[in-house]
């Protein structure tokens, strides 16, 4: 399905300038989220070359040292990690376990003497898929901290959960990539045979989701859901599992990881068992933010569009922008929404400077002839 074309807004620019800009949800991702068809074009219709999520340094890590592995029957398998004295900042603990298959959450927590525990991350979906050959999602991103002692309860109450050891993301690691709410569509929920479900339509086929926050107007509960994707809502695959509670006491959960996955529709179903089902059910999907930077040139103006052509294009401008790490000055908004100012300052080219000065020197001397030839026709 080819969209309609998306016009930009951008700042004016008196010379070549670089610009981002968040492609639309409207716009297909395609089967492999590479934007195949996507191009932009400027207003002589000449293509415009692109970078699709421009790469970022490598993120360092440094290992954390696994100080006691625990499992209490029927709850969790607790580890606590010492990070060291140094006090170095941290954003994200990626766990390493020899597990090939699994699907499971974790609690973070973290202390400063061992003994006084400070919830950092409740709820956190971690996998691995080993028949499918998908490295899945060990890593836990965190609040910035500093404390020496970190704890993660894994949610597998049927035995223990191995792990043999822990990485920290560094202080410094790039900003986690942006995330939207996505606009979706959502049927009626219906509730049979202790299950209730609900369908979403996210518009566009391919739509990349990230989450999806469920809300309800049921005051407490705690219910095991299942999620799954579909291209047609007809054929239908495993997409993530989940738990969604709120307590009298204690924090709630409403999220539900999917990992980026893609698809046009997700049907939804809430394990009620006996209970009564929750009421007012209400679904947000959050889906990953995906630029494109392209170069913007004086008195142009831009446009995006889907081709016809389904093969990807390829542009040295990946490259390029690899190699010299440009600064993004601007950003650009899809038409009649309001612009961002520029981060960075536009380098601006100084002009030479003895243009200047000889025109200031003659002027200099014009006025002192004149200047003598005035006391010179003065009489004494």
């Amino acid at each position: 399905m080819i969209g309609a074309p998306v016009q930009l807004t951008i700042p004016s620019v008196r010379h070549a300038a670089w610009v981002e800009v968040a492609i639309p949800q409207a716009i297909d991702a395609g089967p492999d989220g590479g934007y195949a068809t996507l191009r932009i074009t400027d207003d002589r219709g000449a293509e415009v070359p692109y970078a699709l999520d421009p790469p970022v340094p490598a993120v360092p890590q440094r290992r954390a040292t696994l100080r006691d592995l625990t499992f209490t029957p029927g709850r969790y398998t607790e580890a606590r990690f010492d990070t060291g004295a140094t006090g170095g900042r941290y954003t994200s603990l990626s766990l390493s376990t020899p597990c090939d298959t699994f699907f499971t959450h974790a609690d973070v927590a973290i202390s400063n003497d061992g003994s006084t525990w400070h919830a950092l991350r409740a709820n956190a979906f971690i996998y691995r898929v080993a028949s499918s050959g998908d490295p899945g999602v060990q890593t836990i991103e965190l609040a910035p901290s500093q404390a020496r002692w970190i704890r993660v309860r894994v949610r597998d109450a049927g035995a223990l959960f191995p792990i043999d050891g822990a990485a920290l993301g560094s202080g410094d690691a790039p900003v986690p990539p942006a995330q939207r709410r996505l606009t979706v569509s959502q049927s009626p929920a219906t509730s049979k045979n202790g299950r209730t479900t609900l369908t979403l339509d996210l518009q566009t086929p391919h739509t990349g989701i990230e989450r999806l926050r469920i809300d309800t107007s049921t005051p407490e509960f705690s219910r095991d859901l299942s999620v799954e994707r579909s291209d047609d809502a007809l054929v239908w695959s495993p997409a993530a599992e989940g738990t969604i509670a709120r307590f009298a006491d204690g924090e709630s959960t409403s999220e539900v990881a999917l990992s980026g996955t893609a698809a046009r529709y997700l049907r939804i179903t809430v394990h009620d068992g006996d209970d009564a089902a929750l009421s007012d059910i209400r679904v947000q999907a959050f889906g990953r933010e995906r630029d494109a930077v392209f170069v913007a040139r004086p008195g142009r103006s831009y446009t995006l569009r889907e081709a016809e052509n389904r093969n990807a294009p390829r542009y040295d401008l990946e490259r390029l922008i690899e190699h010299d790490r440009p600064a993004i000055v601007l950003r650009a908004t899809i038409a009649g929404e309001p612009a961002s100012e520029p981060t960075v300052a536009v380098p601006e080219r100084t002009p030479p400077a003895w243009p200047v000065t000889a025109a200031f020197g003659f002027a200099i001397a014009l006025l002192l002839a004149l200047t003598v030839g005035a006391l010179r026709k003065r009489p004494a």
